[in-house]
């Protein structure tokens, strides 16, 4: 009787053995987004009374203008992007996501910088996701460039809305910390580099 009793024991411990390597185990994703569009445009100018220093007008400019970008018929790669993530279990997770064309991140008629690490991160411990109600207290710490913590997390437009588009809509070189305290509570502590305000068209 002991020795089944012996076996029974050591099964159910070999059985609870994957269950837990399961839990813990690496994983890897990668995402590819590319977005093409045909622009049809005609040239518009409107004068605008805001009071620019005249530093930031063209020469011998008194006033500057709205104005169409690159008026006329195109067809653009408007966004290519790939992201990887690599996460172990709940405990770990690195993320990388890099642009190689992004019009909507710069001047698309100018000659700027192409290729950006949009996002390049590595986190500690369990963050649970945005409306993810958590199993209970936990922690984390991540580092790297993210997105601002104020941003929506979900993205139904090309825009994140006017707040989010104006001022969170570049990601932030930071370290941010924070947890669970039981599960209704969440904290956050954000150190980061700033965020220039974005204005385009």
């Amino acid at each position: 009787m002991r020795s089944y009793r012996r076996l029974l024991t050591a099964l159910c411990i070999c059985a609870a053995v994957p269950l837990v390597a399961q839990q813990n185990t690496w994983t890897w994703d990668t995402k590819l987004e590319v977005r093409a569009n045909y622009r049809d445009s005609e040239h518009d100018a409107f004068p605008l009374r805001f009071p620019f220093p005249p530093d930031f007008l063209p020469v011998g400019a008194k006033t500057g203008f709205e104005e169409t970008v690159d008026a006329g018929n195109h067809f653009e790669l408007s966004v290519a992007q790939i992201r990887l993530d690599v996460a172990y279990g709940k405990w770990f997770a690195a993320h990388a996501q890099v642009h190689g064309q992004d019009k909507y991140r710069r001047n698309p008629t100018s000659e700027d910088r192409k290729i950006d690490a949009d996002e390049l991160w590595i986190r500690f411990g369990d963050k649970p996701e945005f409306f993810e109600r958590p199993e209970g207290t936990s922690f984390f710490a991540q580092f790297g460039k993210a997105p601002k913590m104020e941003r929506q997390p979900v993205r139904l437009l090309e825009s994140y809305g006017l707040a989010a588009t104006s001022f969170n809509r570049f990601e932030d070189i930071q370290a941010l910390v924070g947890g669970t305290i039981g599960r209704n509570f969440y904290w956050r502590f954000q150190a980061a580099n700033g965020n220039p305000f974005f204005m385009r068209d």
